[in-house]
């Protein structure tokens, strides 16, 4: 009929067996500084906010970035988000992880949903517009209404 109240372990929580493996260890939140970039790695002014939660390997990550003024952005080149927490770990396939995005002043040539795409061993993602199945457009400087272009996405990634 006793509770505990707290928990407080020095080492760890095996959960599912005693393996290596199954060690629960690493329990992590804090904040972070998004860059909004281009390819090459000019940083666009804007007004940006980061939060993650890391457990274990896996991370929840938020980006919000307003009033992205792309001023000094090569507008041929890719977008990126750069200086996330964590780089991705090595996955087999590509993407390694995707997110919807919600996006305002930014203008794509068709396609109904935008999304953040890291690729493998990554510590920046791209954007890419998503027209069917098949067919993705990326997302490109040029795109973004400077000064007014705004995102929001939240993206859940295995780091190494």
């Amino acid at each position: 009929g006793s509770r505990f109240k707290d928990l407080y372990l020095s080492g760890g929580a095996y959960l599912g067996g005693t393996g290596a493996a199954n060690k629960l260890d690493d329990y992590e939140e804090g904040t972070w500084t998004p860059i909004v970039e281009d390819a090459t790695g000019n940083a666009a002014s804007a007004s940006v906010t980061g939060f993650y939660t890391k457990v274990g390997r896996i991370v929840f990550a938020t980006v919000e970035a307003t009033s992205i003024n792309t001023t000094g952005l090569t507008s041929s080149e890719r977008l990126y988000v750069d200086g996330w927490p964590f780089a991705t770990s090595n996955l087999a396939g590509s993407p390694n992880r995707t997110a919807s995005v919600y996006a305002n002043h930014i203008s794509f040539n068709g396609g109904s949903a935008m999304m953040a795409v890291f690729g493998n061993n990554s510590s920046r993602c791209a954007f890419l517009n998503t027209q069917d199945s098949a067919t993705h457009t990326t997302l490109l400087v040029s795109d973004l209404t400077s000064g007014t272009a705004s995102m929001e996405f939240s993206i859940v990634y295995e780091a190494p």
